[in-house]
């Protein structure tokens, strides 16, 4: 994995043109593009965190808790962007789950 700064130093652009153009390929329009899976079945338990991501922003991440395999980073910790992910869920698949056991 490189950094900012070494892509930019490899394409002679500045660090902020990365940042840019990372931005412009995850968001359009100021929504996220990133097309999840919600097909995958929820585990009964969860553990979620979030942590500080790119420019500063807090992200969400969350995973299994019996076999800490992560399932998705979401762009950020808003409450309104967690709902809308969990919602992406059918019903039926949302009903298996039981607990948030922890924070990771």
């Amino acid at each position: 994995m490189m950094t900012e700064k070494t892509v930019a130093k490899h394409l002679h652009i500045s660090p902020n043109s990365v940042q840019r153009i990372e931005y412009d390929a995850i968001y359009e329009g100021g929504q996220y593009k990133y097309q999840y899976n919600f097909k995958q079945q929820l585990p009964e338990a969860i553990s979620m965190d979030e942590f500080r991501s790119a420019n500063d922003q807090f992200s969400f991440i969350w995973c299994d808790a019996t076999s800490i395999k992560q399932f998705e980073v979401l762009p950020n910790r808003l409450t309104k962007t967690i709902k809308q992910y969990f919602l992406g869920f059918s019903l039926a698949n949302r009903s298996v789950f039981k607990a948030r056991l922890s924070w990771i």
